[in-house]
């Protein structure tokens, strides 16, 4: 994370979801020390996971509407926005999207990796980054190299979410 802060990244994405990929709140907490607003991303699926990023100073949190129905799509997005944490709302399809963008979330990031074959299409973010307006457009996954980056650029993307040890 510091090097990240150091090559002027503007966030750190953090997993902490322990039992599929070995994250944890400990690790989110450790990540502090660099001074960069943090994103606590993990699967989260009721208020009590929000409260708990609040507690532990988060900036951000993902909400994915793949796992959520709308009602609680709604509830944790506004939930979030009462305690001041932004939501960073995720997709993988434009069903999902048509679900997302009446929410109105600060960001909404377009994920090119599939959930169930963990395959990643970048041209999925590319089919639906033009359908979003009116907020952050974050591309997300399959994002290793330089030229990745300046293709989700050209897709229109705000941000990226790269993994750790890959693209700057």
């Amino acid at each position: 994370a510091r090097s990240y802060a150091a090559d002027g990244a503007a966030a750190v994405s953090v997993l902490t979801e322990q039992d599929h990929f070995g994250g944890s709140l400990d690790d989110f907490d450790r990540v502090a020390a660099a001074g960069l607003p943090r994103l606590r991303k993990d699967f989260l699926i009721d208020e009590y996971m929000v409260y708990e990023s609040a507690a532990h100073g988060a900036e951000a949190v993902l909400l994915l509407a793949n796992c959520l129905d709308d009602g609680l799509l709604a509830e944790l997005r506004d939930l979030a926005d009462q305690l001041d944490i932004a939501v960073l709302l995720e997709v993988h399809d434009e069903p999902e999207l048509n679900r997302a963008l009446p929410l109105k979330p600060e960001c909404l990031g377009v994920n090119a990796r599939d959930l169930r074959s963990f395959d990643t299409n970048l041209g999925v973010i590319e089919a639906l980054l033009p359908k979003i307006d009116g907020c952050l457009k974050v591309a997300e996954s399959g994002i290793h190299e330089w030229e990745d980056i300046e293709r989700m650029r050209a897709a229109g993307a705000d941000a990226v979410l790269c993994e750790i040890g890959r693209a700057h």
